[in-house]
């Protein structure tokens, strides 16, 4: 019966996963940059795409999975880069039901608990180089579930300072989040003074540590990463990316975060389980980090995904033995959490392919912007920016793209104000002498400008609109 419903389940995510169409906005820039990567055999490191950060440094952190990106495109096109998304999230699923199943959970609750972790998972839900990232926090905690289980570090765990090197190059930003994990572990194991266990952990964690450096930007790349973490500016200029906003609990993914960590500690306290404190203080650093940015909810749900294998391993063992209250309220909030995130998968895949509902500008819109803003000094809007420096540099350059930390606050701050028309815009549209708005056509900008007769539409369309400054 076990063996049918792990099938099953399984089957049911490969086929979720196979439905997934879903394009970040980012990834347009992504393979341009590695289509100039693979072109110059280099790594960039100065912005070209832009024409307000043009020449200023700019630390490259995702070279290597941009130049694999831009490869796998030019070689299959988009069907290739789906289908490595397809072959990331079964291995994070695959990586996941492993945890579940070193913890002792029998192969269908461990398949079911794999599910569950794995569908909240909407940050990688689109094809983006985050997922790299959500791998190699899965393939961490992978390894120190196993060294939780019986102190020791498997054989096939020494290969993990080989995937740090990889992941440092592949996504460099996140790659910090691996030997970082296995150092908050090992710091609790050392204060609760458990000395007799640490000494392979120590030294894994410290190889993986000095295996981050092994990249074009070396030690640079780590300070990027403290940087974004530390630094009040950028958390400022996140807020204004909506992935990036802090804790709003109207938002999807912070609700399926806090039930999933209400799960964690009702079924903790309903079973008296016992866990490891520096599992438990995995599950806690990576929940509490989750909850500030819908960003980080995968990495929370990742984190904490050991403790909830534990659990679930424990009160598999002892369900019997409860009171009949409390072991009811565990099994209506466990079926209640399954039902929430299996019943939307199932209804999605009742609906075909899924997809993440963004809107870009069509072919005959970059055309026209390729026809009327050559050289111009071009407002777009944030979110599009990759898509025109893939389409139509290098005849357009970008005012602004997804590469937030090249552009700084200040530039952030003025395209809000100016394609929102905040008090200000008019003042800022004069500062950065913009001569051509390329926004979608819902926008107050859009509406503003039509109105005046300095400003004429040079393209209008259900979706985007290019004004141009006639004088």
């Amino acid at each position: 019966m076990s063996l049918a419903v792990g099938v099953a389940v399984i089957a049911f995510w490969l086929r979720v996963t196979g439905q997934i169409r879903g394009i970040e906005n980012d990834l347009f820039w992504h393979l341009d940059v590695g289509r100039w990567i693979l072109a110059h055999h280099a790594v960039p490191t100065r912005d070209i795409y832009s024409w307000t950060a043009a020449g200023r440094r700019w630390l490259d952190q995702e070279w290597l999975g941009e130049a694999l990106l831009a490869k796998l495109f030019a070689s299959g096109g988009a069907r290739a880069l789906f289908a490595l998304h397809w072959l990331l999230l079964a291995a994070i699923f695959l990586g996941l039901l492993s945890v579940y199943r070193a913890a002792g959970a029998e192969f269908g609750l461990a398949a079911i608990g794999a599910l569950v972790s794995s569908l909240l998972l909407f940050g990688v839900f689109t094809l983006r180089l985050q997922v790299f990232s959500v791998l190699g926090l899965v393939l961490t905690v992978r390894v120190l579930q196993a060294w939780w289980s019986d102190g020791r570090i498997p054989g096939w765990a020494w290969f993990f300072p080989a995937w740090v090197v990889l992941w440092a190059n592949l996504h460099g930003g996140g790659a910090i989040i691996g030997p970082a994990t296995l150092a908050i572990a090992l710091s609790v194991e050392v204060l609760a003074r458990r000395r007799d266990r640490i000494g392979p952990l120590a030294i894994l964690a410290a190889v993986s540590a000095a295996c981050l450096l092994i990249n074009p930007a070396g030690v640079r790349l780590i300070a990027y990463s403290l940087r974004t973490l530390g630094d009040p500016r950028v958390r400022a200029m996140n807020a204004a990316v909506m992935e990036w906003q802090p804790f709003d609990l109207h938002d999807q993914p912070f609700q399926f975060l806090l039930a999933y960590l209400g799960w964690l500690l009702v079924t903790g306290w309903s079973g008296k389980v016992r866990v490891p404190r520096s599992q438990l203080a995995v599950a806690v650093v990576w929940g509490a980090f989750g909850l500030t940015a819908m960003r980080n909810v995968p990495l929370a749900i990742v984190g904490s995904a050991p403790l909830a294998a534990t659990l679930l391993a424990r009160c598999q063992e002892s369900l019997g033995a409860w009171p009949r209250g409390r072991k009811l309220a565990v099994v209506l909030y466990s079926l209640a959490l399954v039902g929430m995130n299996v019943i939307p998968a199932a209804a999605l895949l009742r609906q075909g392919r899924i997809e993440n509902g963004s809107a870009f500008p069509s072919p005959r819109a970059i055309a026209a912007l390729k026809r009327d803003c050559r050289d111009c000094r071009l407002l777009n809007y944030y979110d599009w920016g990759g898509i025109i420096s893939f389409l139509a540099y290098p005849e357009v350059k970008v005012f602004i793209d997804g590469r937030q930390y090249l552009f700084g606050p200040r530039l952030m701050a003025a395209h809000d104000s100016m394609i929102w028309t905040e008090p200000g815009w008019r003042s800022d549209l004069a500062r950065y002498r913009i001569d051509a708005v390329f926004v979608p056509a819902r926008l107050p900008l859009v509406r503003a400008l039509a109105k005046n007769p300095a400003w004429k539409i040079r393209y209008a369309g259900p979706e985007s609109a290019l004004i141009v400054r006639e004088s």
